[in-house]
């Protein structure tokens, strides 16, 4: 043989094993697929159409049953698993048939030669026969019997527009593929060599068509006896079954996101379920009060999946958008955010839970926040505040925290629709004057019940983040939860206040203004549980209120979720310290405080504000009048101790009932001049000192006679101290202007001005 024919023979050979890599597949080997959401547990949940009308859902070959794939086989190719892509012995039998009787009889077609046609499909002719057998050693070159099998079990027709088996499982049995039994399944193999027939005007011709493959499976030794006898004694239910539309918010959303996927959610059906019928039970009693809507989150407090998401009260009521899904929809979150500001102002070492804060009439330029209730308290412990929601403590805490702080502290939980310009925000931000969705808030409320850790929530497994970033410590967390799950407030729904799983949950209600939004958003032990309730078209009602619209349907899931477990939600953490506080002021206690309590903050917060009410006066035994400074005949002093109210707080606490007064101060210590025979060495007058926690600044007098044995100093009135001209004293800096006061045993007096920065 010449190495001429040696080498055209190795590039015959070379360009034939090529060619059917080279030549390219039919594009209808990949035919657009429907659109499969399901819930966690693998089960669909809604269905769509293809984006050619088709239902398309597309099986791999590991969760085809078995029972399929052997009656498949035993109907269409039993030797499928042996030959090259086409069968010569069946394609000579068909040959003698279309010769014998002048017309074809049967193509003699393998599965291979069959998913050919399928996605090239031709006239029945010798030509286009050709051409599916080429094709077929095409497929059989390129891919595994399997592969080829499961793409002819998921493009072969079966009836009407379903294409493939898990569309004809779902359409005529209302089966998912994954869970045919044998009968069912045989009677499903049948249905690609009668694509046209109608199914239901001949059943009795499916069932005998079913039990003859029972009969070939049990030949071939593919099915016990008792198999068979039970399958063919079994009736045949079939069905036109509609496409499957569960947790359809969801569904539309996994469908925009990612059209014609197969895709698994972390919704579980069960508690899916739960909630559409929660929301279902209030539709028809909130629609008399001019409440139309409302949404759910249900998130796995650990985890991060969301375990229900309900988007309104009914999907398919057109006259309330139903079709919108309202926990991705912005809306005004109310009181909903003062939690956060709570828990960052106690990381800031700004309040206890002790500290009392204003609660009285305040303006900031145009803003004027006023309470719910349209009421005053004076002061408030900062606690109470947050579990009753005063508005007015909350602004001036914004106020001194920063609106610009807090605002990145809600970016970092995850919050992303606040503007970014600067100035944008007022302090009415802390009163809901922004737009935020139910599903980032909710979400936000995770990092609460975890210890002030974020991380995003997610209907999809593959895509919840593993890392988490603390936005708070697990101190500010637990003082905050401990005060969301007090008991003893407003927002328990009456027929809910006497239930036992009450006191483990934690929750906090919000109104919008104008009466357009209603809020409850908490967590529990599992579950982080959001609901908004309202009008998609804004429209307002004044039963909108946090408590009366979304707080019933909060706690009525809440219940269904938690309800059965007794145990308690919160566990004191390490990460606390406890401090020495005033028991009115809430604040560092000083030599002039009556009564001490000690509160608990975190354990890194520099809290170092010390109480401002309490203060000592030194008072003449005989007239009961306050001494500044000493002077002739001056009878026996002492220290006595007040509280000294803002006049503003005085209004509001104490009307209508009688206050002790602070003393006037001493006739004869009013309009005295500075007397030459002593002078103040420190602090030094007009000076600027800049402060620090802890920092103290020396008091140094010095008396040019060398006669006195005794000072006394006041600081901006109040009296502090008494040294002599030996020693020294020391006072804790604090920011501000200050006038202090020395006057000595012999009535000498000075006076200076300084500031602490």
């Amino acid at each position: 043989m010449s190495k001429r024919v040696i080498y055209s023979a190795i590039i015959i050979s070379v360009v034939l094993f090529m060619l059917p890599w080279v030549i390219p597949l039919p594009a209808g080997l990949f035919p657009p697929r429907s659109a499969v959401v399901r819930y966690s547990n693998g089960r669909p949940a809604s269905i769509y159409l293809a984006a050619d009308e088709q239902l398309r859902i597309f099986t791999s070959y590991e969760k085809l049953p078995e029972e399929l794939i052997e009656s498949i086989l035993i109907k269409e190719d039993r030797y499928f698993f042996y030959h090259p892509g086409f069968n010569p012995v069946s394609l000579i039998k068909a040959a003698l048939r279309y010769i014998k009787a002048g017309r074809i009889i049967n193509g003699g077609s393998t599965i291979t030669m069959q998913l050919a046609r399928i996605c090239e499909p031709k006239e029945r002719t010798i030509p286009s026969k050709i051409c599916e057998i080429l094709r077929a050693i095409q497929y059989e070159i390129r891919f595994s019997k399997k592969d080829i099998l499961e793409m002819y079990l998921n493009l072969a027709p079966f009836g009407g527009n379903n294409v493939g088996a898990a569309a004809g499982a779902m359409r005529y049995f209302g089966t998912p593929i994954e869970e045919l039994d044998l009968p069912t399944a045989a009677a499903l193999a049948n249905l690609p060599q009668i694509p046209g027939i109608d199914l239901f005007k001949h059943p009795d011709l499916i069932k005998r068509k079913r039990n003859r493959i029972l009969k070939d499976l049990y030949r071939k030794k593919k099915i016990s006896k008792d198999k068979y006898t039970d399958a063919v004694n079994s009736s045949l239910e079939m069905g036109y079954y509609s496409l499957l539309r569960g947790m359809p918010h969801i569904s539309d959303e996994m469908r925009l996101s990612y059209p014609g996927s197969d895709t698994v959610t972390t919704i579980e059906r069960g508690k899916q379920e739960f909630c559409q019928s929660v929301l279902g039970k209030f539709k028809t009693e909130y629609s008399f009060r001019g409440i139309t809507n409302a949404s759910v989150i249900v998130i796995e407090k650990g985890s991060g999946k969301i375990v229900s998401a309900v988007g309104s009260m009914d999907y398919y009521d057109i006259s309330i958008s139903g079709q919108v899904r309202g926990y991705s929809a912005l809306r005004q979150p109310g009181s909903t955010l003062k939690p956060f500001l709570y828990a960052s102002a106690l990381d800031g070492g700004i309040i206890t839970p002790d500290t009392v804060l204003l609660d009285i009439p305040t303006v900031y330029g145009s803003f004027s926040p006023s309470n719910f209730s349209g009421e005053y308290s004076g002061l408030v412990k900062a606690e109470f505040a947050l579990s009753n929601s005063l508005n007015i403590p909350f602004v001036r805490l914004l106020h001194t925290y920063g609106i610009s702080d807090f605002i990145e502290k809600l970016r970092d939980g995850g919050i992303s629709t606040l503007s970014s310009r600067k100035g944008y925000y007022g302090l009415s931000l802390i009163l809901g004057a922004c737009d935020i969705s139910l599903m980032e808030l909710t979400d936000l409320y995770r990092a609460l019940a975890n210890d002030g850790n974020y991380s995003r929530a997610s209907f999809l497994e593959n895509d919840i983040e593993d890392d988490s970033v603390g936005i708070f410590s697990s101190g500010a967390v637990y003082l905050t939860s401990q005060a969301l799950s007090i008991k003893q407030n407003p927002d328990i729904p009456s027929e809910f206040s006497h239930k036992h799983f009450v006191r483990k949950i934690c929750w906090k209600t919000g109104t919008s203004q104008n009466y357009k939004d209603a809020w409850t958003i908490g967590y529990g032990e599992k579950y982080v549980v959001g609901v908004w309730v309202g009008n998609f078209n804004g429209a307002s009602s004044q039963d909108l209120i946090g408590v009366a619209a979304a707080a019933p349907i909060f706690f009525e899931i809440m219940e269904g979720l938690e309800g059965r477990d007794s145990g308690e939600v919160l566990e004191s953490p390490e990460d606390l310290k406890t401090v020495e506080i005033c028991s009115l002021s809430g604040k560092i206690i000083t030599d002039a405080c009556p009564d001490m309590v000690l509160t608990q903050i975190p354990k890194n917060a520099h809290f170092a504000e010390t109480c401002d009410l309490h203060k000592k006066y030194l008072i003449e035994k005989k007239s009961g009048l306050r001494i500044t400074s000493i002077f002739p005949g001056l009878g026996e002093l002492e220290v006595r101790k007040y509280v000294q109210y803002p006049p503003q707080v005085r209004d509001h606490i104490y009307s209508g009932s009688i206050l002790k007064s602070i003393p006037s101060v001493h006739p004869k210590c009013v309009n005295r001049r500075v007397f030459g025979g002593i002078k103040i060495i420190s602090p030094v007058s007009k000076r600027v000192y800049r402060g620090s926690t802890g920092g103290v600044i020396p008091l140094k007098a010095v008396c040019r006679t060398g006669r006195s044995t005794e000072y006394f100093w006041f600081i901006d009135g109040e009296f502090i101290m008494k040294t002599t001209p030996a020693e020294d004293g020391f006072w804790e800096l604090k920011k501000g202007e200050h006038r202090i006061e020395v006057t000595d045993d012999l009535g000498g007096y000075f006076v200076l001005d300084f500031v602490v920065l």
